[in-house]
Formats: structure tokens, C-alpha cells, sequence
């Protein structure tokens, strides 16, 4: 988690695009720690996962949007654009 934070802190993102099969940490747990912090809550995530499960995936963590794999490049650029805010 603190590397995650690290990036966020860093990076400030707009947006996160999360997978959910990572090497040592699945993304809902990652999603759910964000979620759960006030400083983080209001990021918005896409998650991906070819998993069936995905909605069941998506519901308890907060997840703003969910793709499954494999998906439409113009679908997720699209879907980026409405979370992105511009200046």
C-alpha cells in the first residue's frame, strides 16, 4: 500500500486505471484502500479484469467504472475522457 501511495502522492492522477491480477496483490485491495481514505476517495478507477466475476469484483471496493478484458480501446478512451477534468 505505501508504494501505491507513494505514486499517488507523486503522480497526483486524475484518474487510475487498475488491473485486478497484479504479481503479490490483487487491485480490489488496492481500489478499497484508496476508497477508504478521504485523501484518495474522490480519484476515479477503471478496473479491468478477465475474470466472469468482475461485477461481483467491482461492488464492495468502490470502483468508479469496470472493463472486461479483453476490451474496446475506444470504449476506455471515451469512458477516461468523462472521469478526466480538464483546467
Amino acid at each position: 500500500m505505501e508504494e501505491l501511495e507513494g505514486a499517488v502522492e507523486t503522480f497526483k492522477p486524475q484518474l487510475i486505471l487498475m488491473d485486478h491480477e497484479m504479481k503479490g496483490i490483487c487491485g480490489d485491495q488496492l481500489i478499497r484502500f484508496l476508497k477508504s481514505s478521504l485523501k484518495y476517495a474522490a480519484i476515479p478507477v477503471i478496473y479491468f479484469s478477465s475474470r466472469e466475476d468482475i461485477i461481483e469484483l467491482t461492488k464492495p471496493d468502490g470502483t468508479d467504472r469496470y472493463f472486461k478484458k479483453p476490451f474496446d480501446v475506444d470504449n476506455l478512451i471515451a469512458l477516461a475522457k468523462k472521469h478526466l477534468t480538464h483546467p
